[in-house]
């Protein structure tokens, strides 16, 4: 009698566990399955720059109230048109248009008055000669010199040192002594600075970049993109 009551419970417990299994795998097949972590949030895309094609259209018609700045303005006070270039002087960009399309610019819109192009500094934060670059044209301003070091700069970029700045200017016909300590003081820095400031008030992000009556055109543009920029602005 022990043995087969035995048996009944041992049987008994089997069906009960038979069951209980079978209603558990009911549940988990039924039930929604767990997740074991919180999904990531989609990853929000970067901000773009925009490019110098979609600065000129967006900026076609609106205007920017830009200073002339404290270097000598090239081209007659009374002219129509008003030309503000911010400019990095190690930036190839700025190079090419100084070298490609500036002459051209020169000759047929600023020598003949119907153009005043003024020079402003704008420094980007990779280029690491260009801070004594700004500084080094400053100093020559003291000195009535500024375009001409900007063009000795231009001319041979890949060399401006504070070494190579010093040799440019004496060659220039700048006074030594005078330019060497002016910038080794760093007594123009603050100048610079104030260039820079303006620009970012005015909407400057690269360089170049011109304001032609204070409508902004960017990047080394070639000289037709500024022939019909001036163009327009001279038959208003």
């Amino acid at each position: 009698m022990a043995i087969l009551l035995s048996a009944v419970i041992v049987a008994g417990s089997i069906l009960y566990g038979s069951s209980d299994l079978g209603a558990r795998l009911r549940d988990l097949r039924t039930s929604p399955p767990v997740t074991a972590v919180s999904p990531a949030p989609s990853p929000i895309a970067a901000p773009t720059t925009p490019s110098a094609a979609q600065l000129n259209e967006t900026d076609a018609n609106q205007k920017v109230d830009v200073a002339l700045g404290a270097y000598p303005v090239l081209g007659k006070k009374d002219a129509k048109v008003t030309i503000v270039e911010f400019s990095d002087l190690e930036c190839p960009f700025c190079e090419k248009f100084d070298t490609e399309t500036f002459p051209q610019l020169k000759k047929e819109y600023i020598d003949t008055g119907k153009v005043r192009f003024a020079y402003r500094h704008y420094i980007l934060p990779f280029h690491s000669n260009a801070p004594k670059a700004a500084e080094a044209v400053a100093c020559a301003n003291g000195q009535g010199k500024s375009w001409e070091l900007i063009e000795a700069i231009f001319s041979d970029q890949k060399n401006i040192t504070v070494a190579d700045l010093k040799k440019k200017a004496a060659a220039a016909g700048l006074n030594a002594t005078r330019f060497d300590r002016c910038l080794d003081s760093g007594e123009k820095k603050s100048e610079v600075d104030q260039d820079q400031s303006e620009g970012t008030k005015a909407g400057v992000t690269g360089t170049p970049t011109f304001f032609i009556n204070g409508k902004r055109l960017v990047g080394a543009q070639p000289f037709s993109q500024f022939q019909a920029a001036i163009e327009r602005e001279l038959a208003n």
